[in-house]
């Protein structure tokens, strides 16, 4: 008992050291500035279209929604879509991010969730705001 409360206290700063490293390594990402602060928004429209024959057709549609405001984004070529379990229509931890720096091959936004509710990841090549 004793030899596991002298190394309680390494573990907790290993662990912290851990954590602030993986976040100063993700605060050098940039916010993309397509929209302010998604995460206070709520998705009230979600599509994928895909083209079979030209993947550079495929987009994903994302309305959000916050108060009377409503931003239609349109995601090209996305790729490595997860919606998670239980997710329904809250992003309370969605952020947005221009990844054009890390130089991945067609990949210049990254959709990520911070919080550990459920949502909805992916990356795609640009996005724009879709005003019909």
């Amino acid at each position: 008992m004793l030899n596991l409360l002298l190394r309680a206290p390494f573990y907790l700063l290993y662990t912290r050291q851990l954590n602030s490293a993986l976040c100063a390594k993700t605060m050098n990402d940039k916010i993309h500035p397509i929209i302010n602060k998604p995460h206070e928004y709520e998705v009230i429209f979600f599509s994928l279209k895909k083209d079979t024959e030209a993947h550079e057709s495929t987009y994903i549609e994302l309305h959000l929604k916050k108060n009377s405001e409503i931003k239609k984004l349109q995601f090209i070529q996305p790729v490595d879509l997860e919606i998670e379990k239980g997710f329904y229509g809250n992003i309370c931890g969605m952020e947005i991010l221009d990844i054009k720096d890390h130089q991945l091959d067609n990949i210049g936004v990254q959709v990520r969730n911070f919080e550990q509710d459920a949502g909805i990841t992916f990356m795609a090549k640009e996005v724009v705001e879709v005003n019909e």
